[in-house]
């Protein structure tokens, strides 16, 4: 039974499997005061998303037949132009019916306001908008810029005509849409609570027989393209010829055999192989208990080929450890070069070696990065601060309901 009192707030979230959004999100919902507000969460395919969801008891649906945009980096950074071409062809062809079902979707639930968990949801905002609602738009990944430009400006067009508020994660998500005072910042945020620094990471160096000796660099993303696994995997064989032992851990998806049909996945597993390292590395597979692999972990590592922000690197920073990221947009505001961790080229495994090197053979200076780094996180990327600055977009699109509206905003009232 819902509470005429609350404001009742839709989330609507586009991905498949678990990944730095849906967390997001979840983190996100976790912090909303429960007697305030009333959430909704409407996924568009059912996934293991859809269970975090629930496991929090928030009212959960899959709307089957709704499809975002593929129109960021994480989505069209790697494909081909054809497959950008196709992809983007098909989005337009279903636009219409996930206009419509948006719309029924949104009038059945009927919240106050509908919050959009990705760039990709251009139906998901026209048809909250044809339903007569307010609508924030959460930018969580940089819209992908191509030759021509096309795809990034009708993106640009419909974020700012069919929003009310928008929320970029970064100032370089915010610089790829139009310049508009519905634009703020607000940082992905992580829990200090969960990520606490004094966890121990013994008993995940335990259960991988890893000695206390050894060093661990570890990796959030599994073997994903876009995640730049490759210039991990090739970097670690440079890595191995200094420090024998190193130990190279790979948390999420990832293969179980070569014959999968998947390129990447065969060209990574070969060079394993070539290069003698299959000893070296761990795929951890997926985890949910993060905050013990960065307790056992000397180093982070996120190596992306895109532009995005990356919550591994806030999560590291949280538990003081150091991190080293791609010299990308969005990657470079999370790490202080040479004070929290280090920047080195895309794609550029001998750079990524001599990094990782210089933080594994000087513990002092790796010491000092991970402090460092732990202090912008408290001032940067605390949950309460960051999410009460979301749930503040919330009351001022409320503030506006009953300046236009009065007496609307009676219904708030408690």
């Amino acid at each position: 039974m819902t509470n005429p009192g609350k404001r009742k707030i839709l989330y609507v979230h586009h991905g498949r499997g678990i990944g730095g959004a849906p967390l997001s999100l979840l983190y996100l919902l976790q912090k909303l005061d429960r007697k305030k507000y009333e959430p909704t969460v409407l996924c568009l395919y059912e996934s293991k998303a859809t269970d975090l969801y629930r496991h929090e008891n928030i009212r959960t649906f899959v709307a089957r037949g709704i499809r975002g945009v593929n129109n960021t980096t994480l989505s069209c950074g790697n494909a081909s132009v054809k497959g950008r071409i196709f992809n983007f062809a098909c989005s337009m062809m279903k636009m219409p019916v996930s206009v419509v079902m948006t719309y029924l979707w949104v009038k059945k639930i009927s919240p106050d306001i509908v919050h959009l968990n990705s760039a990709g949801l251009i139906a998901g905002a026209i048809g909250a908008k044809l339903a007569g609602k307010k609508v924030v738009w959460h930018i969580r990944e940089p819209l992908f810029e191509s030759l021509l430009g096309l795809r990034a400006f009708l993106s640009k067009v419909c974020i700012e005509k069919f929003s009310d508020k928008i929320i970029a994660i970064g100032k370089y998500e915010a610089d790829r849409l139009f310049k508009s005072p519905k634009v703020t910042v607000i940082y992905n945020f992580v829990d200090f609570d969960r990520f606490n620094r004094d966890i121990s990471g013994g008993s995940f160096r335990k259960e991988f027989n890893i000695r206390a000796n050894q060093k661990v660099v570890s990796m959030l993303g599994g073997l994903s393209l876009v995640k730049g696994t490759m210039t991990v995997v090739e970097a670690l064989a440079t890595v191995r010829k200094v420090i024998p032992n190193v130990k190279l851990v790979i948390v999420g998806r990832y293969p179980i055999t070569k014959n999968l049909g998947n390129k990447y996945y065969e060209e990574i597993l070969n060079i394993v192989e070539s290069k003698k390292i299959k000893d070296n590395i761990i795929f951890a597979g997926v985890r949910n208990d993060i905050p013990r692999i960065l307790s056992a972990s000397d180093v982070l590592v996120f190596p992306s080929t895109v532009p995005h922000s990356a919550r591994p690197v806030i999560e590291a920073a949280a538990m003081g450890k150091p991190a080293i990221a791609s010299n990308l947009g969005g990657l470079n505001e999370l790490i202080v070069d040479d004070i929290t961790g280090r920047l080195v080229p895309s794609e550029d495994s001998k750079k990524l070696a001599e990094a990782v090197l210089e933080v594994l053979l000087n513990e002092q200076k790796a010491k000092k990065m991970g402090e460092t780094g732990y202090k912008r996180a408290k001032s940067l990327f605390d949950a309460d601060v960051n999410a009460k600055m979301t749930f503040d977009v919330y009351e001022e699109i409320s503030k506006d309901v009953e300046r236009y509206f009065p007496g609307e905003g009676e219904k708030y009232v408690q």
